[in-house]
This record gives structure tokens, sequence and C-alpha cells, in this order.
């Protein structure tokens, strides 16, 4: 059910963006998810001791996706879910969240 998890992120973090809220620390490790025996995906989001409180524009959004390690089909997927919670082009986001990520360690196969 990773597809389900990663449109659910990206799901998630429009929400949070839309409440001006952004995660500092928006890696891999400080989100946590479940899926129920009935199918229902739970996801948490741990360590919100430092969150910016602001507006969030299409770039400031994406680039707040940086610190996940993901493939291009991660991306496309979080991307599609941001951009339409946000009412952004889904393309767009995707290429800037490749962009962001692109200059961050941690790479899968020293790419994405």
């Amino acid at each position: 059910y990773a597809d389900e998890v990663l449109t659910a992120i990206g799901s998630l973090t429009a929400r949070l963006h839309e409440a001006q809220l952004a995660h500092k620390d928006y890696g891999r490790a400080n989100i946590l998810f479940d899926k129920k025996p009935d199918g229902t995906l739970l996801l948490e989001l741990v360590d919100l001791n430092r969150m910016h409180k602001g507006p969030l524009d299409m770039k400031a959004g994406c680039k707040n996706f940086e610190r996940l390690p993901a493939t291009p089909h991660m991306h496309r997927l979080m991307a599609n879910a941001y951009a339409e919670a946000r009412g952004f082009d889904a393309d767009e986001c995707f290429r800037l969240m490749q962009a962001y990520r692109s200059v961050q360690p941690g790479k899968i196969d020293d790419k994405y």
C-alpha cells in the first residue's frame, strides 16, 4: 500500500500548508503510518516542536518535501495529491520536488 501512503502524505502536507504550517524536519523518520484491518490508513506526524508558521506558496510548499527520499514515481504521487489539494499544477509541483530533493544527501541510488 506504498502508493496509498505517498498519496496520503501529499494530501496531509497540503492540509498543513493550507493552515500555514510547515514541519521544519519533514523527513521519513517523522512520518508514521499504519493500515488498520478495516483498510483505514492512519498518518501521524511526530517531532512537532519544529514548525514554521506562515503562508506557503507553491515553491515553499514543494521545498518542504525536500528531505523525503523518493523515486520519480514517489514524487509524482505526492505531487499529484499535493497539487490537487492546493489547486496547483501537478507537473510543476513534481518538477519542483525533484529539483529541491536533488541537492539533498541520502539520495536513492545517488539519483533521487
